[in-house]
């Protein structure tokens, strides 16, 4: 049993990277304890003109990484998806949309420019303010208690012509006599570098891994993934295995992260076989539709499954594969998200008519956008630090009949109630004390807070509102 504490993550020196939890394979192990992860992502915290219109990166605005990490802590959460960047959009800087991001990971040295009038890259050699960046992203992210999955690749800068005409791979864009292969109208590059890359793009290609584990092995708040949205077997399984076998030498060794399916050649949207997906990574990003059938028991958008149904590992509920374009005002999936198992990341939207004018802190704040950031992180803090024993605690759909619960039976509950109707809890010791608290996801408070004694194994709640979060646990 343990008493109430005020709704807040301690920061604390890590002493071992970012593993997976020896009693309980859906969590992560940080600082030897069992985490829940819940952040976003966005795609300006550290290149500037990131594909959107005159905005630098987050990193270069006033107060920079520190006070966004305040404020990322603020709302509950400890998890960054940080993006790669491998193009410069469409090509042209200042074009009208803004298409242009950079610094990029090359050294631009020339000779001749690239088709966006700047020196070409030189795949050989690494452009040290890319670097400078992304290390000090994470080792600021470190001293706030952030964990980051750095994306090594990215499908969409070799998806269409805009992005493919940016590439540093790119033949107009390297000095190298680099020339990705394309086959068919829509590759665009995807079979030259995933599909089946020349020998010297495969080389170019573990030379970058290579130097950007360099730089961030020594960091333990961190895991690779190895791409996004790319269906690139066997060359992601080539990917995973030069990670394991280079971090073997050095002092820390990563988990791995793989999104279940994503872009193959012509622009198709491809699933990997689940067992496939399974063994690929250490942990997996689950998708919409990748996977989404009667054998587990559920829809990602509607009704998440149970992630023991999908995967025997942490699974990592990226709304960029399963909802994207849904408002990130929704605040409603990630609670049913954290109920089934789920760690969450926000895919953040932008509205440039708030961004602009004011920076991110503006958008941070907006309180319709806060309302999907705030709950979602109340939900991951009372996991974090109220569970007596997070470990023992699995999703139990069994023990409410809200259908929403996870639970340390006996001792600690998470419960999502939809609807504006009573609910029953179970696995409860005869006898003991329990306290209810209702959180109100409009204000991410307590709302109401009361004692009860079980008189049996379970006991009935009354309907004080829909789409309330209900905390109990033993005193």
């Amino acid at each position: 049993m343990r008493s109430s504490q005020p709704f807040t993550i301690a920061v604390e020196a890590p002493t071992a990277p970012l593993s997976i939890d020896a009693g309980n394979p859906y969590l992560f192990r940080y600082d030897g304890r069992p985490l829940v992860l819940a952040g976003s992502q966005n795609l300006r915290l550290h290149a500037d003109f990131a594909f959107a219109r005159d905005i630098p990166a987050i990193m270069s605005e006033p107060g920079g990484l520190a006070d966004f990490f305040d404020a990322y802590r603020e709302r509950g959460w400890n998890f960054y998806r940080l993006w790669c960047y491998h193009s410069t959009g469409l090509g042209a800087v200042g074009s009208p949309n803004g298409e242009f991001t950079s610094p990029l990971p090359w050294l631009r040295t020339g000779p001749g420019n690239a088709n966006d009038g700047l020196p070409k890259f030189d795949l050989s050699r690494y452009e040290q303010a890319f670097y400078d960046r992304l290390e000090q992203v994470v080792a600021v992210g470190k001293e706030h208690g952030i964990i980051f999955a750095i994306m090594l690749w990215d499908a969409y800068a070799f998806g269409g012509t805009s992005f493919i005409e940016g590439s540093p791979w790119h033949e107009p864009n390297n000095i190298n006599g680099v020339a990705i292969q394309t086959a068919g109208a829509d590759d665009n590059g995807w079979s030259g570098m995933f599909g089946s890359p020349e020998p010297d793009v495969v080389d170019f290609q573990n030379d970058y891994v290579k130097k950007t584990i360099d730089v961030l092995n020594g960091y333990p708040n961190l895991m690779w993934e190895l791409s996004n949205e790319l269906y690139g077997s066997p060359w992601h399984e080539d990917l995973r295995d030069l990670i394991r076998s280079y971090e073997a030498g050095l002092p820390y060794q990563h988990l791995i992260l793989c999104s279940h399916g994503g872009r193959a050649q012509d622009d198709i949207w491809t699933s990997r076989a689940p067992q496939a997906t399974m063994d690929l990574g250490d942990c997996l990003a689950p998708g919409h539709n990748w996977r989404d059938d009667a054998s587990i028991g559920g829809n990602f958008r509607s009704d998440p499954p149970l992630i023991s149904a999908y995967a025997d590992k942490p699974g990592i509920a990226d709304m960029d594969h399963i909802w994207a374009s849904l408002s990130p005002a929704d605040h409603v999936l990630p609670r049913k998200l954290f109920c089934r198992g789920y760690h969450y990341c926000l895919y953040e939207a932008y509205d440039e008519t708030v961004w602009l004018p004011s920076g991110w802190r503006a958008y941070l704040d907006d309180p319709t956008f806060d309302l999907a950031r705030r709950n979602s992180g109340l939900a991951a803090t009372i996991l974090n630090t109220r569970f007596g024993n997070l470990a023992n605690a699995r999703p139990r759909s069994d023990l409410s009949t809200s259908g929403y619960c996870y639970a340390e039976p006996g001792e600690s509950y998470l419960v999502y109630q939809a609807e504006q109707a009573s609910f029953t809890i179970g696995g409860l010791v005869d006898g003991a004390t329990y306290r209810v608290e209702r959180i109100n996801p409009e204000s991410y408070s307590v709302t109401e807070s009361f004692d009860f004694q079980a008189s049996g194994a379970s006991h009935t709640l009354d309907a004080a509102y829909a789409n309330q979060v209900v905390f109990v646990e033993r005193v």
